[in-house]
Protein backbone atom coordinates (compact mmCIF):
# COMPACT_ATOMS: atom_id res chain seq x y z
CA UNK A 1 0.00 0.00 0.00
CA UNK A 2 1.32 3.47 -0.92
CA UNK A 3 -0.14 6.57 0.71
CA UNK A 4 0.23 9.89 -1.10
CA UNK A 5 -0.85 13.14 0.50
CA UNK A 6 -1.48 16.35 -1.37
CA UNK A 7 -1.20 19.41 0.85
CA UNK A 8 -2.27 22.87 -0.24
CA UNK A 9 -2.81 26.07 1.61
CA UNK A 10 -6.50 26.69 2.36
CA UNK A 11 -8.46 29.29 0.45
CA UNK A 12 -9.36 32.32 2.62
CA UNK A 13 -12.93 33.14 3.43
CA UNK A 14 -13.55 36.12 1.11
CA UNK A 15 -16.31 38.01 2.90
CA UNK A 16 -18.72 37.80 5.83
CA UNK A 17 -22.24 36.75 5.07
CA UNK A 18 -25.27 35.51 6.95
CA UNK A 19 -26.09 32.26 5.17
CA UNK A 20 -29.57 32.22 6.62
CA UNK A 21 -30.55 35.32 4.59
CA UNK A 22 -30.07 33.81 1.19
CA UNK A 23 -28.24 30.52 1.27
CA UNK A 24 -28.00 29.87 -2.46
CA UNK A 25 -26.81 33.39 -3.29
CA UNK A 26 -24.16 33.02 -0.60
CA UNK A 27 -23.18 29.60 -1.94
CA UNK A 28 -22.75 30.88 -5.47
CA UNK A 29 -20.78 33.99 -4.48
CA UNK A 30 -18.60 32.10 -2.05
CA UNK A 31 -17.46 29.43 -4.46
CA UNK A 32 -17.21 31.84 -7.39
CA UNK A 33 -14.80 33.87 -5.28
CA UNK A 34 -12.72 30.73 -4.65
CA UNK A 35 -12.23 30.26 -8.39
CA UNK A 36 -11.37 33.95 -8.79
CA UNK A 37 -8.71 33.76 -6.08
CA UNK A 38 -6.82 30.81 -7.57
CA UNK A 39 -4.45 33.05 -9.55
CA UNK A 40 -3.46 34.97 -6.41
CA UNK A 41 -1.37 32.05 -5.19
CA UNK A 42 2.22 32.11 -6.38
CA UNK A 43 3.00 28.47 -5.65
CA UNK A 44 1.39 25.05 -5.64
CA UNK A 45 2.66 23.12 -2.62
CA UNK A 46 2.77 19.34 -2.80
CA UNK A 47 4.08 17.02 -0.09
CA UNK A 48 4.62 13.28 -0.54
CA UNK A 49 5.11 11.38 2.73
CA UNK A 50 7.19 8.19 2.60
CA UNK A 51 6.98 5.36 5.12
CA UNK A 52 10.61 5.90 6.24
CA UNK A 53 9.63 9.33 7.55
CA UNK A 54 11.09 11.38 4.70
CA UNK A 55 9.02 13.99 2.92
CA UNK A 56 9.32 15.06 -0.72
CA UNK A 57 8.33 18.71 -1.12
CA UNK A 58 7.55 20.05 -4.59
CA UNK A 59 6.94 23.76 -5.12
CA UNK A 60 5.82 24.71 -8.60
CA UNK A 61 6.56 28.40 -8.84
CA UNK A 62 4.43 30.72 -10.92
CA UNK A 63 7.19 30.95 -13.55
CA UNK A 64 7.18 27.16 -13.96
CA UNK A 65 3.39 27.05 -14.20
CA UNK A 66 3.36 29.87 -16.75
CA UNK A 67 5.95 28.02 -18.85
CA UNK A 68 3.79 24.89 -18.74
CA UNK A 69 0.71 26.85 -19.78
CA UNK A 70 2.65 28.38 -22.67
CA UNK A 71 3.60 24.91 -23.94
CA UNK A 72 0.03 23.63 -23.60
CA UNK A 73 -1.45 26.74 -25.14
CA UNK A 74 -2.94 27.72 -21.79
CA UNK A 75 -5.54 24.98 -21.99
CA UNK A 76 -6.33 23.25 -18.72
CA UNK A 77 -8.04 19.87 -18.38
CA UNK A 78 -9.75 19.07 -15.09
CA UNK A 79 -12.29 16.53 -13.90
CA UNK A 80 -15.22 16.37 -11.52
CA UNK A 81 -15.15 12.74 -10.22
CA UNK A 82 -18.18 11.90 -8.03
CA UNK A 83 -18.93 8.34 -6.99
CA UNK A 84 -22.49 7.45 -8.13
CA UNK A 85 -23.47 5.94 -4.78
CA UNK A 86 -25.74 8.71 -3.51
CA UNK A 87 -27.03 12.24 -3.99
CA UNK A 88 -24.71 15.23 -4.22
CA UNK A 89 -24.17 17.52 -1.22
CA UNK A 90 -22.63 20.94 -0.54
CA UNK A 91 -19.10 19.55 -0.76
CA UNK A 92 -19.74 18.50 -4.35
CA UNK A 93 -20.91 22.04 -5.13
CA UNK A 94 -17.52 23.37 -4.02
CA UNK A 95 -15.71 20.77 -6.13
CA UNK A 96 -17.78 21.70 -9.18
CA UNK A 97 -16.91 25.38 -8.86
CA UNK A 98 -13.20 24.59 -8.58
CA UNK A 99 -13.04 21.89 -11.29
CA UNK A 100 -15.36 23.41 -13.89
CA UNK A 101 -14.51 27.00 -12.91
CA UNK A 102 -10.75 26.61 -13.29
CA UNK A 103 -11.12 24.92 -16.67
CA UNK A 104 -13.45 27.67 -17.86
CA UNK A 105 -11.13 30.39 -16.57
CA UNK A 106 -8.21 28.92 -18.52
CA UNK A 107 -10.21 28.19 -21.65
CA UNK A 108 -9.93 24.46 -20.99
CA UNK A 109 -12.25 21.50 -20.50
CA UNK A 110 -13.64 19.61 -17.53
CA UNK A 111 -14.56 15.92 -17.64
CA UNK A 112 -17.42 14.45 -15.66
CA UNK A 113 -15.73 11.26 -14.46
CA UNK A 114 -17.86 8.73 -12.59
CA UNK A 115 -15.74 6.95 -10.01
CA UNK A 116 -17.68 3.71 -10.40
CA UNK A 117 -15.36 1.39 -8.50
CA UNK A 118 -17.91 -0.03 -6.04
CA UNK A 119 -20.78 -1.59 -8.03
CA UNK A 120 -22.56 -2.79 -4.88
CA UNK A 121 -23.33 0.80 -3.83
CA UNK A 122 -23.86 2.45 -7.23
CA UNK A 123 -27.09 2.92 -9.16
CA UNK A 124 -28.13 4.30 -12.53
CA UNK A 125 -30.51 6.55 -10.59
CA UNK A 126 -27.55 8.42 -9.07
CA UNK A 127 -25.76 8.73 -12.41
CA UNK A 128 -28.80 10.39 -13.98
CA UNK A 129 -29.25 12.63 -10.95
CA UNK A 130 -25.62 13.80 -10.95
CA UNK A 131 -25.78 14.78 -14.62
CA UNK A 132 -29.00 16.68 -13.97
CA UNK A 133 -27.51 18.61 -11.03
CA UNK A 134 -24.28 19.43 -12.90
CA UNK A 135 -26.34 20.97 -15.69
CA UNK A 136 -28.62 22.71 -13.19
CA UNK A 137 -25.54 24.35 -11.62
CA UNK A 138 -24.71 25.77 -15.03
CA UNK A 139 -21.85 23.48 -16.03
CA UNK A 140 -21.45 21.45 -19.21
CA UNK A 141 -18.97 18.52 -19.12
CA UNK A 142 -16.49 18.30 -21.96
CA UNK A 143 -16.94 14.54 -21.89
CA UNK A 144 -18.51 11.92 -19.58
CA UNK A 145 -16.26 9.00 -18.66
CA UNK A 146 -16.17 6.13 -16.15
CA UNK A 147 -13.25 4.92 -14.04
CA UNK A 148 -14.26 1.35 -14.87
CA UNK A 149 -13.31 2.04 -18.49
CA UNK A 150 -9.68 2.30 -17.33
CA UNK A 151 -9.45 -0.67 -14.96
CA UNK A 152 -6.86 -2.50 -17.06
CA UNK A 153 -4.73 0.62 -17.37
CA UNK A 154 -4.97 1.23 -13.61
CA UNK A 155 -4.02 -2.39 -12.96
CA UNK A 156 -0.99 -2.10 -15.22
CA UNK A 157 0.10 1.08 -13.43
CA UNK A 158 -0.23 -0.68 -10.06
CA UNK A 159 1.98 -3.50 -11.31
CA UNK A 160 4.55 -0.96 -12.47
CA UNK A 161 4.57 0.69 -9.04
CA UNK A 162 5.27 -2.69 -7.43
CA UNK A 163 8.07 -3.39 -9.90
CA UNK A 164 9.69 -0.06 -9.04
CA UNK A 165 9.46 -0.78 -5.33
CA UNK A 166 6.91 1.98 -4.69
CA UNK A 167 4.03 -0.33 -3.71
CA UNK A 168 3.55 -3.74 -2.12
CA UNK A 169 0.83 -6.21 -1.11
CA UNK A 170 -0.23 -5.48 2.45
CA UNK A 171 -2.32 -7.91 4.56
CA UNK A 172 -3.20 -5.46 7.32
CA UNK A 173 -6.86 -4.74 8.00
CA UNK A 174 -8.26 -1.21 8.29
CA UNK A 175 -7.82 -1.11 12.08
CA UNK A 176 -4.19 -2.23 11.91
CA UNK A 177 -3.40 0.33 9.21
CA UNK A 178 -4.89 3.11 11.34
CA UNK A 179 -2.90 2.04 14.42
CA UNK A 180 0.37 1.80 12.50
CA UNK A 181 -0.19 5.26 11.02
CA UNK A 182 -0.67 6.74 14.49
CA UNK A 183 2.52 5.05 15.67
CA UNK A 184 4.30 6.09 12.44
CA UNK A 185 5.46 2.50 12.07
CA UNK A 186 6.03 0.61 8.83
CA UNK A 187 3.74 -2.24 7.89
CA UNK A 188 5.20 -5.71 8.61
CA UNK A 189 4.98 -6.32 4.86
CA UNK A 190 6.71 -3.07 3.86
CA UNK A 191 9.92 -4.88 2.86
CA UNK A 192 8.20 -7.82 1.18
CA UNK A 193 10.20 -8.95 -1.90
CA UNK A 194 8.99 -7.39 -5.13
CA UNK A 195 8.50 -10.73 -6.87
CA UNK A 196 6.36 -11.98 -3.98
CA UNK A 197 4.13 -8.87 -4.13
CA UNK A 198 3.78 -9.27 -7.88
CA UNK A 199 2.74 -12.91 -7.48
CA UNK A 200 0.19 -12.16 -4.74
CA UNK A 201 -1.21 -9.19 -6.66
CA UNK A 202 -1.66 -11.35 -9.75
CA UNK A 203 -3.31 -14.14 -7.70
CA UNK A 204 -5.76 -11.64 -6.25
CA UNK A 205 -6.68 -10.43 -9.73
CA UNK A 206 -7.16 -14.05 -10.87
CA UNK A 207 -9.52 -14.78 -7.97
CA UNK A 208 -11.59 -11.69 -8.76
CA UNK A 209 -12.01 -12.82 -12.35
Amino acid sequence: MCIFTLSTYPFPFPFPCNIHDNFFVFLYLFFFSIVSLINLYSQVHTEVFYSDGSVLECNNKREVLDKHLKVTGGKVYTRFPPEPNGYLHIGHAKAMFVDFGLAKERGGCCYLRYDDTNPEAEKKEYINYIEEIVNWMGWEPFKITYTSDYFQELYDLAVELIRRGHAYVNHQNAKDIEEYRKMKTNSPWRDRPIEESLRLFDENETRND
